[in-house]
């Protein structure tokens, strides 16, 4: 426990030398101009003439979707705002999901962790929609639809929701967010990127979330502890529990379920009554090698 504490004071120093990173919420979408003029319907492609649609749809949902992998949205750590792809590669593990080393790994100077900067999204995901527009209308629709979206905190969130189109946004059916927070959630105002997670842009991501009215399944594998007691839930202060879980207490899904380490106390509870999700708790390994939190 003594080199962790050593090495959260290393963090604490360098995230404050640290320039601070372009918030990929601030960044207005990109508005390209609306070609004017008659559109190609482009239905001459030989898949398209021959095969009814029906047929189209399912090739498309073999070629894009991975029912039992989630696609997880990784940021670039190059300060551009843009986001990368990955299927899950690491099911098996029974730590949190946003420690899955298909995530990469967290690097700081002088600390010799292992890490990812730019996520390979190689995997040619979008060749088959941007063959045409007809598919692309067709196949873009079965991407959101039948894939489930994991998040690695906020970052992830804020990032994809300013990088792709709204009417793609809220075509999105099946999320899970990954994260944990150090308590009391004002003591780490100050962190730009998780672990542990933003608290300011915490509310941003709900806020998005928000705005997401047909959703399937919302699902949340969160860790909440106490910056100095890590294994006494009794530590943590009923106002950061209020201020993580209340964003969240209004979202609808169809299938909603919050996975904490610790219950919340019941006057936490009760001051967030009436909300719309489950909660069930689960005690996950937790890999220090990943981050020393």
């Amino acid at each position: 426990m003594k080199k962790c504490k050593t090495l959260l004071g290393k963090l604490l120093k360098k995230s404050r030398r640290r320039p601070k990173l372009d918030d990929p919420a601030s960044t207005p979408r990109s508005e390209k101009p609306v070609p004017h003029g008659p559109v190609e319907p482009q239905d001459k492609c030989l898949l398209i003439a021959k095969l009814p649609k029906e047929l189209r749809l399912l090739i498309y949902e073999a070629v894009l979707v991975e029912q039992d992998r989630p696609m997880h949205i990784v940021p670039h750590d190059d300060s551009s705002g843009r986001v990368g792809h990955k299927r899950c590669t690491d099911r098996a593990s029974e730590a949190p999901v946003w420690q899955h080393q298909c995530y990469g790994r967290w690097a700081e100077p002088g600390i010799g962790i292992v890490h990812l900067p730019f996520p390979p999204s190689d995997d040619q995901l979008l060749s088959l929609p941007l063959t045409c527009r007809l598919m692309y209308l067709d196949a873009l629709g079965i991407l959101y639809d039948r894939t489930e979206f994991s998040f690695k905190g906020a970052r992830g969130i804020i990032a994809l929701n300013s990088q792709i189109p709204i009417q793609n946004w809220h075509l999105m059916r099946r999320l899970h967010i990954s994260t944990m927070f150090l308590t009391p959630t004002t003591y780490w105002s100050w962190r730009e990127n998780m672990p542990p997670e933003s608290p300011g842009k915490w509310l941003t991501a709900c806020e998005a979330l928000h705005n997401l009215h047909h959703l399937r399944s919302l699902s949340l594998d969160l860790i909440l502890r106490d910056t100095f007691h890590r294994e006494d839930p009794e530590a943590i202060d009923n106002a950061s529990w209020i201020y993580v879980l209340g964003p969240l207490k209004d979202i609808e899904a169809v299938h909603y379920l919050i996975e904490l380490n610790f219950i919340p106390p019941e006057p936490v509870l009760r001051t967030l009554t009436p909300y719309s999700f489950c909660l069930t708790q689960r005690l996950r390994p937790y890999k220090r090698s990943a981050f020393c939190v």
